[in-house]
Order: structure tokens, then C-alpha cells, then sequence
């Protein structure tokens, strides 16, 4: 369904704290006391501002920044929906494609099929911007 009601300064807002959370995780981790859902967290916010079709480059900056250092810990949900959130944005980011390539290809055996359908359409829409 398509968003009828728009208010940016909250959508701002949102982007904003979630930024801080995520950096807030990110620091967390490298001081060793991280939460573990990390992974998670940054596709629940990829794929929210995704589907809310609000373009905020910094909280996308922020999303590609952390899960470079956590692809590791995804799983092949995890990597099909940050490529959707991408792909649906329009933001290219290689060295995060990248790394989802690569965590997708050491998990690839465990994939559902809507992991793999979504993800090989994220790939083919990014490869056009």
C-alpha cells in the first residue's frame, strides 16, 4: 500500500535515531559487549525505509557502513532483504554488494528460494544504476 500520510520531520527523526542506534551497536561491538542481532537490526531498517520510499542517504551510509563489519552473521534472509532494501532505493553501494555476494555465496546452500529470488532481482535491478 502506498504511503498516503508523509511527515518528514518524524521520518528525519527516526532516521536520526536510528543512525545513533546503529552506531551506538557498532561501538558496542567493538568494545566487545554487542548485542548479537545486529545482522537483524540493520535489515529491519533497510527494508522500513525501503518500503516507506523515503530516501535518507545518511541512514543507508550508516546501514552499508555496520553490516560490512556483521555480514558474517547473517543469514540468507539477511542478505536477500539489505539487496531488496538497495535495490528498491536505487542506492548502490559495490563494496557492500560485494560482501553481500559473498556471505550469500558461503550460505547459498541453506537459501529458500524467496532468498534467492529476491536477492538475484536485487542484483539485476542494481546492475542498471
Amino acid at each position: 500500500a502506498p504511503l498516503t500520510f508523509r511527515n518528514p520531520p518524524l521520518l528525519d527523526a527516526i532516521a536520526a535515531a536510528a543512525i545513533r542506534s546503529i552506531n551506538a551497536e557498532m561501538e558496542g561491538r567493538r568494545a566487545g559487549c554487542g548485542s548479537g542481532a545486529a545482522a537483524q537490526h540493520l535489515t529491519n531498517f533497510a527494508w522500513a525505509f525501503a518500503q516507506l520510499e523515503w530516501p535518507h542517504e545518511p541512514l543507508f551510509d550508516a546501514i552499508s557502513a555496520a553490516a560490512l563489519t556483521i555480514m558474517t552473521e547473517g543469514t540468507t534472509q539477511t542478505f536477500a532483504n539489505l539487496a531488496w532494501s538497495f535495490a528498491t532505493r536505487q542506492f548502490v553501494n559495490n563494496p557492500l554488494l560485494q560482501s553481500i555476494a559473498a556471505a550469500a555465496l558461503n550460505k547459498i546452500h541453506e537459501a529458500k528460494r524467496r532468498h534467492l529470488a529476491n536477492t538475484s532481482w536485487s542484483v539485476a535491478v542494481l546492475v542498471f544504476f
